[in-house]
């Protein structure tokens, strides 16, 4: 498959985009509430790497943080919120720059590799984030409860 580039050179006041992303962000809010109640489930981390695929760096980061932002308005905003844009920020540059410019050339295999790695990866990152105010001392546990459960 071929990447469009169509967004790219669009700007993010254009009415296409920011109607495209409203649109996406919405769905994504109502599937976020949607799974809410399973542990561990995330579908925005598919959705933001799709995003990013698709449209662009810029466009997933700003899809990752109006999704958890609105998301948290439904399901409590908290010193988490900030911990969570910056995970799915990390897996929007990560996607950007490592499957993005080779993505044609990737198995479909891999890319779910890479799908299970980044659901990963925002749990340690939303650990390291959360460690300041729990203490560093609590990093592993908190690690390990993102991990298992």
């Amino acid at each position: 498959m071929k990447l469009n580039n169509e967004f790219e050179h669009l700007k993010i006041t254009n009415v296409k985009v920011l109607t495209l992303l409203a649109i996406l962000v919405a769905l994504t809010v109502s599937g976020r509430l949607l799974f809410s109640f399973i542990p561990n489930v995330q579908p925005v981390t598919t959705l933001v790497i799709l995003v990013t695929l698709l449209i662009g760096f810029r466009y997933g980061v700003i899809f990752a943080s109006l999704v958890m932002l609105v998301s948290n308005l439904f399901l409590g905003l908290g010193i988490w919120t900030m911990g969570q844009m910056i995970g799915y920020a990390c897996i929007a540059a990560l996607t950007a720059l490592v499957i993005r410019p080779v993505f044609s050339q990737l198995p479909f295999w891999l890319l779910v590799v890479y799908a299970a790695f980044t659901g990963f990866l925002y749990g340690f990152i939303q650990a390291l984030c959360m460690a300041p105010f729990y203490g560093f001392h609590y990093f592993l546990v908190l690690l390990c409860s993102r991990v298992i459960l």
